[in-house]
């Protein structure tokens, strides 16, 4: 029970790091369309390995007076009852690079987090969170040191991320709880944090993952998200 629980709360400080990541990687090109909201970003590669762009669809979101585009971020995108609103900001501000991101993160009274950014602001994180879901073997990397090394490629169904297939080595990927966490509730979070910013509703965001083995082709696993146990030991 311990080793669950120490489980699901690296699980819930991971989605928060990995979504924070998303905001302030800066090494990712985009090309963002110069009007007033926020316009569609050509990101990089597809997860299929096409070397064309993938031009996302523009959020409709839309800019208020101020300037600034107001996005809420429901409570299963950052562990419901087990990780507060209060919780989700603190991690972000931990990171001394992360409040140069977004003008300003506010808790709700119903537990859910407002993100307040620009129209460029937006689109890099956009950009960021749709790339970071691209897991990808790199050839250049030895298996041993690789982040995800069960994982060799991620296929998009759609540009909104509602159905993802994750590729992995099986009998890696059953021995690596880093790899499995990656591969679904982390992706999850990714996915939905994308959703919500392009302009879904943040109780209508979802998305299907499922995992199959590179070699045979074998369904491992498909899970909709969002699930009441979501946050579970994978």
């Amino acid at each position: 029970m311990m080793r669950f629980k120490i489980y699901v709360i690296g699980a819930i400080v991971i989605a928060v790091v990995c979504i924070v990541w998303g905001l302030y990687n800066q090494n990712v090109p985009a090309s963002v369309s110069p009007s007033q909201g926020s316009g569609a970003v050509t990101a990089n590669a597809g997860s299929s390995g096409d070397s064309s762009g993938v031009t996302l669809p523009p959020s409709t979101l839309p800019v208020g007076k101020d300037g600034l585009i107001k996005a809420v971020i429901p409570k299963n995108l950052f562990g419901g009852g087990n990780m507060t609103a209060e919780d989700y900001i603190k991690e972000f501000h931990d990171d001394p690079d992360a409040n140069q991101i977004l003008a300003k993160l506010i808790s709700n009274d119903d537990g859910t987090v407002t993100v307040l950014c620009t129209p460029k602001q937006l689109e890099k994180y956009r950009q960021n969170l749709y790339n970071y879901s691209q897991f990808q073997e790199d050839p250049t990397v030895p298996q041993d040191l690789a982040t995800l090394p069960s994982v060799k490629k991620t296929i998009y169904g759609d540009n909104m991320l509602t159905k993802i297939t994750v590729l992995v080595d099986s009998k890696l990927y059953e021995q690596t709880w880093l790899d499995r966490l990656s591969c679904n509730i982390l992706l999850a979070c990714s996915a939905g944090t994308y959703q919500i910013l392009s302009g879904t509703p943040p109780d209508k965001w979802h998305t299907t993952i499922t995992i199959k083995d590179a070699s045979t082709g074998k369904v491992i696993s498909t899970t909709d998200f969002p699930n009441a146990d979501m946050y579970k030991d994978y």
